[in-house]
C-alpha cells in the first residue's frame, strides 16, 4: 500500500527530504505551527503514533512519527484543527514509507553502470546456502548491500530481507534492475542502522573492504552494529589480512567468529568470517 492510500489523502508528500532524516525531531516540530485546514493521525493498534499530515492550500504534508519518541505538541495541534484519526499496522506503514523514499531516491540518483556478474550469483547462492540453508522467511540485512547481489540470492532461497547502503548509485542501480525491493531498501549510513529500527535473525556482509589499518575504524563501527541488530552474521572480504583484522579487532561479546577460506571465488568472497 502506498502512503496515499494509507492516510487516505492523494499526493502527499514528506516534510523529510530523505530516508535518513526520519529520526529527527525538528520535522515534525516544524509541522506543530504550519497554517492548516485539515489533517490526519495515523496509529497503530497499541495507539503509538506513526505519522501526522496536514493539509496546507490543497497539499498534504507527511511526517513520520515510527521513529521518534512520545510527540505531545504534535497531539495537541491535531486536536485544535481536528481531522480524522486512522489505524495501521507499524509494519505496513514502514513498508510505505520506504517505498516512498526508494521511489524518491530513483527520480535524483542515476543508477551505476551494472556491476553484477551473472556468473557470480550461483557462486554466493552455493556459500549462503552451505552456511545457512534455506530461509523459510527468516528475516535478513544485507548490509552495504551495494546493488544487490546479497539481497537477490538470499531472497532467492526465502529470506524475508532489508537492504540499505550509503551509495545511492549503487541502490539506484539495484532497485532499477530488479534486485532491491523499494519497500525494504533503505539509503542511510550503515554505522547506525539501529536508529532505524532495523534488525533480523541474520545479517550478511558481503565483499566488504578493501580494509586497512588506516580505514579500519570506520569498518570496525559498520561491523559491530551489523553484529549489533543481527543474529547470525556472515562477512565476506578479499584477502586473509582484512579477515584477521576483523576477528582480532571486533567487540563480539559472547558470540564465536571463525574464519575460513572460500575456494568457490578467488577474488570478491575469498575468506569468509561467521560471528555467531
Amino acid at each position: 500500500m502506498t502512503i496515499d492510500e494509507l492516510l487516505e489523502i492523494d499526493g502527499a508528500r514528506f516534510i523529510e527530504p530523505y530516508f535518513s532524516e526520519l529520526p529527527k525531531d525538528e520535522y515534525h516540530e516544524s509541522l506543530i505551527t504550519w497554517p492548516c485546514e485539515d489533517t490526519r493521525l495515523l496509529i497503530d493498534q497499541e495507539e503509538n503514533l506513526l505519522a501526522f499530515a496536514i493539509n496546507d492550500n490543497d497539499s498534504w504534508i507527511v511526517t513520520s512519527l515510527a521513529l521518534r519518541g512520545p510527540c505531545p505538541k504534535i497531539l495537541e495541534r491535531f486536536e485544535e484543527i481536528g481531522g480524522e484519526i486512522l489505524e495501521e499496522e507499524a509494519l505496513v506503514w514502514n513498508k510505505a514509507v520506504t517505498e516512498y523514499f526508494s521511489n524518491e531516491l530513483l527520480v535524483f540518483s542515476e543508477p551505476a553502470i551494472e556491476d553484477v556478474n551473472p556468473e557470480r550469483i550461483p557462486v554466493v547462492s552455493d556459500l549462503l546456502h552451505e552456511v545457512w540453508g534455506s530461509g523459510n522467511n527468516k528475516s535478513a540485512l544485507d548490509c552495504c548491500c551495494g546493488s544487490g547481489i546479497g539481497t537477490l540470492v538470499m531472497r532467492q532461497s526465502g529470506y524475508e530481507v532489508t537492504s540499505f547502503d550509503n551509495d545511492q548509485y549503487l541502490l539506484a542501480s539495484g532497485l532499477s534492475r530488479g534486485r532491491l525491493n523499494k519497500d525494504s531498501t533503505s539509503w542511510i549510513d550503515a554505522r547506525i542502522a539501529g536508529l532505524y529500527g532495523i534488525k533480523s535473525e541474520i545479517g550478511l556482509g558481503l565483499m566488504f573492504g578493501e580494509i586497512y589499518s588506516f580505514n579500519f575504524d570506520l569498518w570496525k563501527e559498520i561491523i559491530e552494529e551489523l553484529i549489533t541488530i543481527s543474529g547470525d552474521t556472515l562477512i565476506t572480504v578479499g584477502s586473509e589480512n582484512e579477515a584477521k583484522m576483523i576477528k582480532s579487532g571486533i567487540k563480539s561479546k559472547d558470540r564465536t567468529i571463525e574464519i575460513w577460506e572460500n575456494n568457490r571465488d578467488p577474488i570478491y568472497d575469498r575468506f569468509v568470517i561467521r560471528i555467531n
